[in-house]
């Protein structure tokens, strides 16, 4: 819709039918201007978005240290049983 300045605005309409003896003889609508509601949720669904994606970017991050403190775990584990036969064959 257009504002009284001519501005563009988002509208939510809400109408009913006037009836008399069961025949419609007119109709009640009410306008409610929702342009700042509309972009506060553009604006949710933008931040939405961009956490996602900070989401899904930081697990990646810390799905790959974790693979290393994994492998590095491995390699502590391999070394002490190495060590500990090698303490014990001597």
């Amino acid at each position: 819709m257009l504002a009284k300045d001519g501005t563009a605005t988002i509208a939510q309409i809400s109408a009913a039918p006037i009836r008399k003896q069961g025949e419609v003889v007119g109709l009640i609508a009410i306008s409610r201007d929702i342009t700042a509601r509309k972009k506060v949720e553009e604006e949710l669904r933008r931040a939405h978005a961009e956490l996602e994606m900070r989401v899904f970017q930081r697990t990646e991050e810390l799905s790959r240290v974790n693979e290393a403190l994994e492998t590095a775990n491995r390699a502590k584990s391999d070394f002490l049983a190495n060590m500990s036969h090698e303490l014990r064959t001597r």
